[in-house]
């Protein structure tokens, strides 16, 4: 049996104009996702303020504190985030990190005629014409909450056609893959861990879509051969790295869906596309975030 494991959490208590500049704080210092709580009617904080946090393993969590503190700091200097208010860092078993999902993660429409459902709301029925996708939180792995999934997903999904590959490369929880999937895609996945790897099977199999292939792999597996549209919500350092494979593995006149790129790392993920080739087709932004649709001909 799989011995119980141990999580700290990293709390910014802030006003719901700085969610987008927390989140991108917690994510960069802890290359975690986060997860972004509203008080409810029996919440003792301060109405007013929304809860963002980032979940970190133990093993890590020393680090990941300091740089938390470092970039928050900074942030304060620099003028921003001058209302928001650290908690303390608390330790979160698996379990609790389960049964605390559940007092604020409830279904939602992250795109049109697309809705995020836990099987815990197995009564839950997406309006006349749309798609449930279903899928428990888990820790470091996208909700959907995030707004990089978001923007992902609304730049993916009206590319899709039934029959055609989509690479989905870092795929975390898999919810890009799944909903490309929903859409009638032909499915391939990797990430270079492997926890996530088995979290993204597990969602692919509670939505009943049967990818084509799932890999634990540092690099986009050469067996995925090339598709006609490639999405990649990672980080813009590793973007700007592994832009040459991202290229690589797009079929001429196909399409490359990147986000996870904060303001500041913009500049250098254009060039490294621009670099390869590629032409900016389009892009969305949200707030401190932005994705891009590139081009290869």
């Amino acid at each position: 049996m799989t011995a119980p494991q141990s999580w700290r959490r990293f709390t910014l208590l802030v006003r719901p104009t700085d969610v987008e500049l927390a989140s991108a704080l917690l994510t960069t210092a802890t290359g975690a996702s986060v997860v972004v709580e509203e008080p409810g009617e029996d919440d003792e904080r301060d109405a007013s303020h929304v809860r963002v946090s980032a979940f970190v393993h133990s093993s890590k969590s020393r680090s990941a504190g300091r740089t938390v503190s470092a970039q928050f700091a900074r942030a304060r200097r620099d003028g921003f985030l001058r209302d928001a208010r650290p908690q303390h860092t608390v330790t979160v078993r698996d379990e609790d990190w389960a049964e605390s999902w559940k007092r604020f993660y409830t279904p939602f429409s992250i795109a049109p005629r697309l809705w995020i459902a836990p099987s815990w709301e197995p009564a839950f029925r997406a309006p006349r014409g749309a798609t449930t996708l279903w899928l428990d939180p888990g820790m470091a792995f996208g909700t959907g909450q995030h707004p990089t999934t978001v923007l992902a997903l609304r730049l993916l999904l009206p590319l899709v056609v039934p029959g055609r590959t989509v690479i989905d490369v870092g795929c975390g929880s898999g919810i890009l893959g799944i909903a490309a999937g929903l859409a009638g895609a032909r499915v391939c996945a990797c990430d270079d861990d492997p926890v996530a790897i088995a979290a993204a099977r597990a969602n692919f199999r509670a939505n009943a879509v049967k990818p084509v292939s799932i890999r634990a792999a540092g690099a986009v597996p050469a067996a995925f051969g090339r598709a006609s549209l490639v999405v990649a919500n990672i980080t813009a350092d590793v973007l700007v790295r592994i832009a040459r494979r991202l290229r690589r593995c797009l079929a001429n006149n196909g399409t490359l869906i990147t986000s996870g790129v904060t303001r500041r790392g913009r500049t250098a993920v254009l060039a490294a596309f621009e670099a390869e080739g590629m032409r900016l087709h389009a892009q969305r932004r949200a707030g401190e975030w932005f994705a891009f649709a590139h081009r290869k001909s």
